[in-house]
């Protein structure tokens, strides 16, 4: 289930909020470009969404002569699936809804993923477990797939995300990866599906598929909602796992069930990547750089923070990989940013994370001189909030500092002078006496002194000038 994706060129992010509006981004200017509430968004709000184009090549002018191929344009859409079972076409051009496309088969029905091929086409699952295949044209449905890998557990079989795999050898079959209560590879042809390969590995209800193909190998990263681990599949398709092909082409339909094909087991997948939270959005590419196949991959979690990997493929491995880079966002004053995607941009990694109420993508570049970096950004809008000074013992260098200040003392104006850092302090003959003691019943043996300082306060309260 995606509840969000970037653009397939990476310039927009689009995401579906908690109260079922869409929300597109511009990544290259941070600014919120679309904002659409669809009808209903409350009693059946989008469940999940996907980037497409649909080709329209504009009408002739001339009736009865057709425009060449390279006429046709691409209008750059997103499906958004809801849980009616109603897919809406919004158009990112025009800033509305091009098409709904709906079926008996899928009315009423949750949709739970969908996926789209340039070659293949668009396809939604749903909780019943099948999948269906759509012509965008005339927004009917081509194929229903039964996508049930056991009968016996049905609350188990509801498929919660699906991913088409490529593939460039001559077959009109179609496989797809599916997750329900396992990770199974289809063989979708002419209106059935049989089970291409068990993955051997349970999956939960909140998983994220990701394929990246190489040439003719392809490759399935899946994740989970709910586990801290990434695993890394091998799911090329070879010529002899394909149909069998006569003089004529494809053998007849009835032939082709006699023929019995045993699904092939992977029992564990060929790496595993582990994070330091479940994760909600990653990134994968796969490059040949010299004599190596080198695997890059980017992964946001839900505690905030992104892992970056870097991993040669040389071989299956049981070991679980850590993290080459873990990056963190926060402000001066030590306060975590949310990051929410990720996505790697040629060397460079393409981070959106919150910024009050507002969503910031910058782009950097990874630096694997260690393993953990805090990146600090504070919000250029905010007001600054400096620190209360006392006005009172506040004092300027560059003005001139009086010798003397009067204070308030609780018995009236008092006249001292300012202590200086450094200097002695002058008290008062008056504070001095106050705290000497004046009890005359006191049996101290010092009566000298008592007398002494009667005698200093006679002369004080005197009128007497000597």
């Amino acid at each position: 289930m995606a509840l969000s994706a970037f653009s397939e060129d990476g310039k927009y992010y689009s995401s579906i909020s908690k109260d079922g509006r869409l929300k597109i981004w511009d990544t290259e200017t941070n600014v919120l470009k679309q904002e659409y509430t669809p009808d209903l968004h409350l009693t059946s709000p989008p469940s999940c969404l996907q980037w497409l184009y649909i080709a329209s090549s504009p009408k002739s002018s001339h009736e009865g002569v057709k425009k060449p191929t390279y006429n046709e344009k691409e209008t750059q859409c997103i499906a958004l699936g809801t849980t009616s079972g109603k897919i809406l076409i919004y158009s990112v051009t025009q800033a509305k809804i091009e098409n709904v496309i709906s079926d008996q088969i899928s009315e009423k029905k949750y949709i739970t993923a969908l996926d789209w091929h340039r070659k293949y086409g668009l396809y939604s699952s749903y909780k019943a477990g099948f999948v269906l295949e759509w012509n965008l044209k005339s927004g009917s449905v081509k194929n229903k797939y039964n996508v049930v890998v056991d009968k016996k557990t049905v609350q188990g079989n509801s498929v919660n995300a699906i991913k088409i795999v490529p593939h460039d050898l001559q077959s009109e079959d179609t496989f797809l990866i599916t997750a329900s209560w396992q990770l199974c590879m289809w063989r979708l042809h002419d209106g059935e599906a049989t089970i291409f390969r068990h993955l051997g590995h349970k999956a939960t209800s909140g998983a994220i598929l990701s394929i990246v193909s190489l040439r003719k190998a392809s490759f399935l990263v899946e994740g989970s909602q709910k586990e801290r681990l990434l695993s890394f599949w091998d799911i090329t398709v070879e010529e002899p796992h394909l149909s069998q092909v006569n003089g004529d082409g494809i053998t007849p339909r009835k032939r082709h069930r006699k023929q019995t094909y045993t699904p092939h087991q992977l029992d564990t997948p060929n790496y595993n990547f582990v994070l330091e939270d479940a994760p909600k959005f990653f990134d994968v590419q796969v490059k040949q750089e010299e004599d190596m196949c080198m695997l890059k991959m980017v992964a946001a979690t839900r505690s905030g923070v992104v892992h970056y990997y870097g991993h040669t493929l040389n071989g299956a491995s049981t070991k679980p990989h850590k993290p080459t880079l873990t990056l963190q966002v926060a402000s001066s004053n030590a306060h975590p940013r949310q990051l929410m995607c990720c996505r790697l941009v040629s060397d460079h990694l393409l981070l959106g994370y919150s910024l009050e109420s507002a969503l910031i993508f910058e782009k950097i570049r990874p630096d694997l001189s260690s393993k953990t970096q805090v990146l600090i950004r504070d919000d250029p809008n905010a007001p600054i909030h400096k620190e209360r000074i006392n006005e009172v013992n506040k004092v300027r260098a560059d003005e001139p500092q009086p010798s003397e200040v009067t204070y308030v003392a609780p018995h009236g104006l008092v006249d001292r002078k300012r202590h200086v850092p450094g200097g002695k302090v002058e008290v008062p003959m008056e504070v001095r006496l106050e705290n000497l003691s004046l009890d005359t019943k006191s049996r101290s043996t010092m009566a000298v002194n008592q007398n002494f300082t009667k005698l200093l306060i006679q002369g004080l309260h005197s009128k007497d000038k000597k």
